[in-house]
């Protein structure tokens, strides 16, 4: 006998999870109980529930950091967990897919990992599914497993999901690799997803599919220059998941110029002295440099925010 979680959307989400022989004595079985799959809704597929240990509970604290493409012995792992400390990182999300089918192999995932924690960091995944992917829903279920698959292999703690424009208009597909996401992570893992800025802007996407994530990591990039649209995106992401964690732009400009243009966007969003948020993320960690880095350390310690240790 196998356990299935099986979920319907209405304005939140509603799951239960039955043990069943297969995927439709599954949702029979689900109809059965308080009437949840009764009524008009979209309904999503049985997930088949995977047994996998469960990893250290975190909660999003600090500054963290995306790790891009990383390649087998391309850069020294250690030489880029010693940079993330230097910038006073407390996590860290290393890549598994990107949107043109681009994948990280296990091994340089596994070389990270080993690197960032010995640097005192927690470690995560991420993953930015593309068309292919959110063609079908059985594509997009198969890029949740990729994700929550790599995560058991390394013991991830975070697992973020990054759903941009290939989602958009794909309320069914959306639904599968949101809830085979969670269906299939590790016990305890921190859930959450990294999107546009300002929902509202982005009408044709489905965003009460994040409802049941943990935090949410709006990308405040351009958006950041403006109070206005800052505190719009606050708003509206809060009415969507209950923690936001900022996305921030750590690409552009280089030393002294850049590092004062991402201390002004990390005041502006994150708080002038005392933070708004519990934590920040920066992308990428290739693309910081040592002035950027001197800035993220110092506005942890203005926040009292953690860094590796």
């Amino acid at each position: 006998m196998n356990k299935y979680r099986v979920t319907k959307a209405r304005t939140t989400l509603e799951a239960v999870d039955v043990e069943a022989q297969d995927e439709a004595e599954a949702v029979a079985k689900a109809a059965e109980l308080r009437g949840l799959l009764v009524g008009s809704s979209t309904l999503s597929s049985a997930v088949l529930l995977d047994e996998a240990p469960p990893v250290d509970e975190f909660d999003p604290t600090g500054f963290g950091t995306y790790f891009r493409r990383i390649v087998d012995n391309q850069i020294n792992a250690q030489e880029a967990a010693a940079r993330c400390k230097e910038a006073g990182m407390a996590w860290a999300v290393l890549m598994v897919e990107a949107v043109d089918g681009y994948t990280t192999s296990a091994e340089a995932r596994k070389t990270y990992a080993e690197a960032l924690r010995a640097a005192g960091l927690t470690v995560g995944v991420w993953s930015l599914p593309g068309q292919s992917r959110a063609a079908s829903v059985e594509a997009s279920r198969a890029a949740a497993r990729d994700l929550t698959d790599a995560a058991k292999a390394l013991g991830a703690a975070v697992i973020l999901l990054n759903v941009e424009d290939a989602y958009k208009g794909k309320q069914t597909e959306l639904r599968a690799l949101v809830d085979t996401t969670l269906g299939t992570a590790p016990a305890g893992s921190s859930i959450g997803v990294v999107s546009y800025p300002v929902p509202s802007w982005h009408p044709d996407m489905d965003w009460a599919a994040f409802s049941s994530l943990d935090w949410a990591s709006p990308m405040f990039y351009a958006t950041a220059a403006s109070q206005e649209s800052i505190d719009r995106g606050f708003d509206e992401w809060l009415e969507i998941v209950p923690v936001v964690v900022p996305s921030l732009d750590g690409w552009s400009g280089s030393g002294l110029a850049g590092a004062a243009r991402l201390e002004a966007d990390i005041r502006r969003v994150c708080g002038p002295a005392y933070a708004r948020t519990p934590s920040a993320a920066v992308w990428s960690e290739s693309q910081m440099d040592e002035a950027k880095r001197t800035v993220t350390r110092r506005m942890a310690g203005v926040y009292g925010w953690p860094v590796g240790s």
